[in-house]
């Protein structure tokens, strides 16, 4: 058996963003911690010279309970607070041929506004309840019916988003900002993303991007090691519990006390001979898609906002429908930046998935003529280098050195109902010491849900020190 050169008090496996804040929590609170994520922990990836995002959604859920409590926690709540903002421009939902303008400073033209937070300050939102239930003990779904139950009724205390009209702009964007199909996203989470794209996007400076890298400065601050150069091979189990990992061409073998899994698919496929979660149990619905464009200034009118919402088709399954996210940036001087993500049905070849998005660009009159002004265009899903709008590589960029393609995030297909309306799959597992730490257990509330199961596992691992001016019970044992 390959011998232990190093010992972990928690291993975290794959690049989520529950992975990275439960690693950052456990490191804080004094742990030994180590992030395998397989590929770029960081928002953005390289292809070449240019920097593309991985995730164009704003972050919608940057404010809920969760959120702020892992941030405080971490020390990152005055900064981020400070950068949190509705975002300023212009702002258009395209369905079909019907395309709907406004500004930052002027609600949607279409439904009643946006349901906003309860006008007494000490009540939360419903949404916002809802998030901070996902992370309380006793509202853990998965603990009893009666936890069940309440985290149900918060669900279902919302009332309907409004006309059709705004329940078709959310069905349209949820998916990049919650990790489930639309049809399965209960009345106070469709309210509560809603409330944080309308009238304009609630945001974060520098993106969920920004997060990512002040959660991985927090990691190294605290002693945790980041590792996307390793490879998990297998899993090595001892009286129910993985006590060693083995790493592709390595013959030592790292121990651990937990490992949490923060990747969806590897929950889902296992590896080697252990499965972590029923792979009927959820499938993926799609999977997101990111593509930076760089346009010739010329070739971007006054038409399109600076933050569009569409109703797109689902790429790769002809005559179902999904949705996008269009961001485009104007700087003096310089190409128009376009940040686009579309939805893409699993199995998908991602070969000529530019190509389509240009063209689809191009059909509904979002870019009109785009081809003819493409600076350059890549992403980093599909492992080819920048290319231009006919599809051929840059003469200057063709030799380009390219890393592994990025994954593509799945969007989820549950194939019960959610627990609580919003919860799948527990974060603790059948192996005692093995932990689910990604969008499979919370998949409904998105961001927030992320941090709710971070919260949950590092509380496994290392709950947080009492403080020494918390109220002490009158009686104690001796």
């Amino acid at each position: 058996m390959p011998r232990i050169t190093h010992h972990y008090d928690l291993v975290v496996v794959g690049r989520s963003l529950a992975g990275l804040a439960a690693a950052a929590l456990v490191a804080r609170r004094g742990k030994r911690v180590l992030v395998l994520p397989g590929g770029p922990a960081e928002g953005c990836v390289p292809v070449g010279p240019m920097e593309v995002p991985l995730d164009v959604a704003p972050a919608v859920w940057i404010d809920s309970p969760p959120v702020r409590t892992v941030l405080r926690e971490l020390g990152l709540m005055p900064q981020i607070g400070r950068s949190v903002r509705r975002t300023r421009g212009v702002f258009q939902w395209v369905d079909g041929t019907a395309r709907t303008t406004w500004t930052d400073d002027a609600p949607p033209p279409f439904g009643p506004a946006a349901p906003q937070a309860a006008d007494d300050p000490a009540t939360p939102a419903p949404w916002d309840a809802l998030a901070e239930a996902a992370a309380a003990e006793r509202t853990d779904p998965f603990a009893g019916r009666r936890a069940a139950e309440r985290l149900a009724r918060l669900a279902r205390s919302q009332t309907a988003t409004g006309d059709e009209a705004t329940d078709s702009y959310v069905a349209a964007a949820a998916p990049f900002v919650t990790d489930v199909a639309p049809d399965h996203l209960p009345p106070a989470v469709r309210s509560g993303v809603a409330a944080g794209l309308l009238p304009a996007p609630l945001d974060l400076d520098g993106r969920l991007a920004r997060l990512r890298r002040d959660l991985l400065k927090m990691l190294d601050l605290h002693g945790g090691e980041v590792r996307p150069d390793l490879r998990v091979e297998a899993f090595s189990l001892r009286r129910g519990r993985i006590d060693g990992v083995a790493l592709s061409g390595r013959a030592d073998r790292l121990g651990t006390e937990h490992l949490a899994v923060a990747d969806e698919d590897l929950a889902r496929e296992g590896i080697a001979e252990l499965p972590i979660v029923a792979g009927d149990r959820v499938l993926p619905w799609a999977r997101r898609f990111t593509l930076r464009i760089d346009v010739a200034p010329t070739g971007v009118g006054p038409g399109p906002g600076d933050f569009l919402v569409l109703r797109a088709p689902l790429f790769g399954a002809p005559g179902r429908t999904g949705g996008a996210i269009v961001r485009i940036e104007r700087p003096a001087g310089a190409p128009v930046r376009v940040e686009v993500g579309v939805l893409v049905a699993p199995g998908t070849p991602r070969g000529t998935l530019r190509e389509a998005i240009l063209d689809w660009l191009d059909a509904e009159a979002v870019l009109p003529f785009v081809h003819d002004h493409v600076v350059a265009c890549a992403s980093a899903h599909d492992g080819r280098p920048p290319t231009g709008g006919d599809g051929r590589p840059l003469d200057d960029l063709a030799a380009a050195t390219l890393g592994r393609p990025a994954p593509m995030d799945p969007v989820l297909e549950p194939a019960a109902a959610l627990a609580g309306g919003v919860a799948l799959v527990p974060t603790r597992t059948a192996i005692r010491n093995l932990h689910l730490c990604c969008a499979l257990s919370y998949p409904a509330l998105g961001l927030a849900g992320a941090f709710a199961t971070a919260l949950r596992v590092a509380g496994t691992i290392a709950p947080p020190a009492r403080s020494p001016l918390a109220r002490r019970p009158l009686l104690r044992r001796p």
